[in-house]
């Protein structure tokens, strides 16, 4: 994807990302000088943008994304002391991209990242063309606000539990014009991101690091930054740079940010960090970020077993065990403590320990597999997973029922059990495999106890409260702005909810691809909309941006044209010999004339099967031993030997038709070499193809005067002979000291 900017620019702008990822200057003073620079030749400029536009960019979080619980908890701590325009000076974004397939990904990425939330942050209304980098948190808490989402914060919601835009307008004015007609933002254009694909992290690090409206990053942020550092830095930069790159954003951790850097090593999980990605996406259901904390982190990095058990998944459990916790104290997770996690290193219980980390890696590894084979989601992976890791280590730590369950279970057979169970409840289906588990007996019927719930007990209810629709349609799973479909039928037929009245009616309308085509909105009661319309958890198709080329044209279907052109010049040359007098030797292999051979009548051409058919990289020059060129126009394809029999396939019972079909046969391939120049008789030569393929030459090795009868084909290779000491360097011996002449002393 072209960017249209000038290589003294791309060179200026990356010079300074790479001094910035080298920690050679801020990020702060980083961003500022790319944006004076951008400024100056006109290419980002300030925008006012409504909210409706605004989407969350990729790199959020260390591309962690939002977390619903902590846009709200945001939005209360504004609500309570205000909006503040000062603070929105250095809001931040990039335009979506307008072509496919980094359009639909973007796209997709948001519409993952509000339905995880559960209705905290709001669906996508198609009007999304920017993506922010700065002040993410506060514009999806705006987004909310509008669209009247619902909040966990009773204070500012209805008897409902959903926002009301009219509330917010009426306590503050300067809401109500962010919320009717944006604020300003400073815009980078899609290019730019083409252009310096690490931009939107420096972005996002920089003003992340200067804005109160923004959400301090915790542990798991840092170590995402760190395993995506780590995957890009070069061979020159040490790990302990990645680290003093991310210190430059002063993260809350900051004084303790080698032990989460060993965290983030440690339990990662390999590229792309999947484990830490994972305690992200399960902490968020159990409420807002939590900080895990120095004495913690650095507790379960010091915890060992042996060099070959490095305990993955024990650490990765006991950090999913903190991160939902209710027991905070000063901000930081207690549930388990230093003292819990030091137990567990204990010489007592090295077995139960070294047994519990198999255990845990076993039911992570059916989860992976259950999502791989699409029979589960990934929220039901994430939940099911995370709740057998925290209820593990609440039983290893004598600290069952402490979680925010507060069940108990009495050994890990229950606990293996309850997982079981969850995974058949949730694929709906109690023949499910699960691996090596498939053995163990669930004497209990499969419920949705162990799954995620969408909703809490109501408690004590008036009448009028249990028969209200709107609580009623709440507690069935539905929201405003959802997408549903009718039960049965066709599965392109998607409504989004646009309201539901007092008195339960309801207000869909179908979903159109263009705007060309609108529909009306329909309406049904409430009853029949819960019997007749579901929940619809798919994707939205979208029309291409672009009338991609004819695949005819495409880049590798030209080259595959360029190999089969090259492949049939050498096999027509092959397929119009008859015969040729000559027979093979084994071992060492080689050819030997069964009859006398005229000089220059014996062409052999290096038949190779298209496999070993390759267009040759124009950069490269040398080709590798058992491969020749061959030109087809300005191209040149690189032909590969095939396997010669081996010795081991030839004895004294051989049987000469299994050799036939395991073997392809190409003479041209068998020629031997020597620096004995009385017995070279072969040479290499170009040819050219004939009729179709006149504009193709290939090399072929042709007999350079008359073979006679069982003499051997050789080509000549000189002899290399190694000088000695020819790669060492001579020492000149040190001048000795002159001695002074003289009488000696006086």
């Amino acid at each position: 994807m072209m960017h249209g900017y000038t290589p003294g620019l791309v060179v200026v702008i990356q010079d300074i990302l790479d001094k910035a990822n080298d920690h050679l200057i801020a990020p702060i003073t980083a961003y500022n000088d790319i944006w004076d620079i951008l400024l100056e030749q006109n290419i980002v400029k300030t925008v006012t943008l409504q909210v409706d536009q605004m989407g969350c960019h990729m790199s959020n979080r260390g591309t962690l994304g939002l977390n619903g619980h902590n846009v709200h908890k945001n939005g209360a701590e504004v609500d309570k002391v205000g909006v503040d325009f000062n603070e929105l000076t250095k809001a931040a974004c990039f335009q979506v991209c307008p072509f496919d397939p980094k359009k639909s990904e973007q796209i997709g990425w948001n519409q993952k990242l509000a339905d995880d939330a559960k209705g905290l942050l709001a669906t996508l209304t198609g009007k999304e063309t920017h993506l922010s980098v700065g002040t993410g948190h506060f514009a999806a808490w705006v987004r909310a606000v509008k669209f009247g989402c619902r909040t966990p914060y009773k204070s500012m919601a209805d008897e409902r539990g959903f926002l009301l835009p009219d509330r917010f307008k009426q306590k503050d004015h300067r809401m109500k014009k962010l919320l009717e007609k944006g604020w300003d933002w400073r815009e980078f254009p899609w290019q730019c991101e083409v252009a310096w694909p690490k931009l939107p992290d420096l972005c996002q690090r920089a003003l992340n690091s200067s804005h109160m409206v923004t959400t301090k990053s915790n542990e798991l942020e840092v170590m995402s930054v760190v395993a995506d550092l780590d995957k890009d830095r070069t061979d020159t930069q040490s790990f302990a740079d990645v680290l003093a790159t991310v210190a430059l954003s002063s993260p809350a951790c900051t004084p303790y940010l080698d032990q989460v850097g060993q965290l983030a090593v440690q339990c990662a999980g390999g590229h792309g960090a999947p484990l830490v990605k994972f305690l992200d996406r399960f902490s968020k259901k159990f409420g807002e970020n939590k900080v895990l904390g120095q004495e913690f982190v650095t507790a379960v990095v010091d915890l060992k077993m042996t060099a070959t058990e490095p305990l993955v998944f024990v650490k990765v459990a006991c950090c999913a065990t903190n991160l939902i916790s209710e027991k905070v104290v000063d901000g930081v997770s207690k549930l388990l403590v230093k003292a819990d996690i030091q137990k567990l290193g204990g010489s007592s219980i090295k077995k139960v320990v070294s047994e519990l980390e198999q255990l845990l890696k076993q039911g992570w590894d059916i989860g992976e597999s259950l999502l791989h084979e699409g029979v589960i989601t990934q929220e039901g992976v994430d939940i099911i997973v995370g709740k057998f890791f925290v209820r593990s280590i609440l039983l290893l730590t004598h600290k069952e029922g402490m979680g925010p369950e507060k069940k108990k279970y009495v050994d890990m057979n229950k606990i293996q059990c309850a997982f079981i169970k969850a995974v058949k409840a949730e694929t709906d289906n109690p023949d499910v495999n699960v691996g090596e588990w498939s053995n163990i007996e669930v004497d209990e019927t499969p419920n949705k106890d162990d799954v995620q719930k969408t909703r809490k007990d109501d408690g004590l209810l008036s009448a009028a409260d249990l028969a209200d629709p709107r609580r009623v349609f709440a507690n069935s799973g539905f929201k405003v702005h959802m997408n549903v479909k009718e039960k049965g039928c066709n599965e392109d037929d998607v409504y989004m909810i646009l309201d539901i009245d007092a008195d339960g009616k309801i207000t869909l309308k179908k979903h159109t691809l263009t705007n060309e085509v609108e529909f009306p909105s329909v309406t049904t009661t409430l009853q029949k909309f819960l019997d007749g319309w579901r929940p619809f958890t798919g994707r939205m198709p979208m029309i291409l941006g672009i009338d991609p080329p004819k695949a005819s044209d495409h880049q590798n279907i030209l080259t595959d044209v360029v190999r089969v052109r090259a492949f049939q010049a050498v096999l027509a040359h092959e397929s119009g010999v008859d015969s040729r007098n000559i027979k093979y030797l084994w071992y060492p292999s080689g050819l030997m004339a069964s009859a006398a051979i005229a000089k220059g009548a014996l062409k052999l051409a290096p038949l190779a099967v298209m496999n070993g058919v390759h267009v040759a990289d124009k950069k490269k020059t040398v080709i590798a031993n058992g491969s020749v060129v061959v030109d087809v126009g300005r191209n040149k394809c690189v032909f590969h030997s095939p396997p010669k029999v081996k010795s081991e396939d030839i004895d004294v019972n051989y049987n000469a038709n299994e050799l036939e079909g395991k073997y392809m046969w190409v003479p041209f391939w068998w020629v031997e070499s020597t620096s004995d120049e009385a017995k070279v008789n072969m040479k290499l030569c170009s040819l050219k193809g004939s009729g179709e393929f006149s504009d193709i030459t290939f090399p072929v090795l042709q007999n350079s005067k008359t073979v006679m009868k069982n003499e051997r084909l050789y080509t000549f290779k000189p002899r290399v002979v190694k000088q000695a000491l020819r790669d060492c360097v001579e020492v000149p011996p040190e001048p000795k000291k002159a001695r002074c002449k003289g009488k000696g002393r006086q």
